[in-house]
């Protein structure tokens, strides 16, 4: 009942600010819940990550997989394009290790097509932290690009994807 009446009051307080306009005051109201909305899913993800490595640690799951094998996952071959020669490499300090590889297919147009993996399988929570305004939801556009975040099928996984209007280049984060 008390957030009711706080949340009445809150609306009537954006409606006045708005010069009484309804409908500016419910954009605001819905702009405000879906932050909140965002923020729990940040530290939602945040908490399950800490949950996720713990049960890897008590599995003894902790180690990244060599930059040798993760190149085993890049795509063999895009149609139209040629497929350069791979790269990566491997980083183990205490408390944290990850791999990547990484390769490049270009086309005679001069199009390119880059592909980098990374297994940060003891690093998860300083790349959650990292990457928890994935989680945010938003959505960025002017002129020069769109910008947004997106949900993947796994509820763990959130990227993030930029779209360049003048540099016709494409980001999937």
């Amino acid at each position: 009942m008390f957030n009711k009446v706080i949340l009445f009051f809150t609306l009537a307080i954006f409606v006045i600010s708005c010069g009484g306009d309804a409908q500016k005051a419910m954009e605001v109201v819905q702009n405000m819940n879906s932050i909140a909305e965002s923020a729990d899913d940040a530290s939602k993800a945040m908490d399950d990550m800490q949950k996720l490595r713990k049960e890897r640690v008590q599995r003894g799951d902790t180690l990244s997989m060599p930059y040798e094998e993760l190149q085993k996952f890049l795509p063999g071959a895009i149609s139209g394009y040629t497929r350069q020669e791979p790269d990566g490499g491997s980083v183990d300090v205490p408390g944290m290790s990850y791999s990547n590889a990484k390769v490049t297919y270009t086309n005679p147009d001069g199009g390119e097509i880059n592909v980098n993996i990374t297994d940060y399988n003891n690093s998860e929570v300083g790349f959650a932290g990292a990457t928890a305004m994935f989680a945010l939801k938003m959505k960025i556009e002017n002129k020069n690009e769109t910008s947004e975040t997106f949900q993947t099928d796994n509820p763990l996984i959130s990227g993030y994807k930029r779209v360049g209007k003048t540099d016709g280049r494409v980001n999937l984060s």
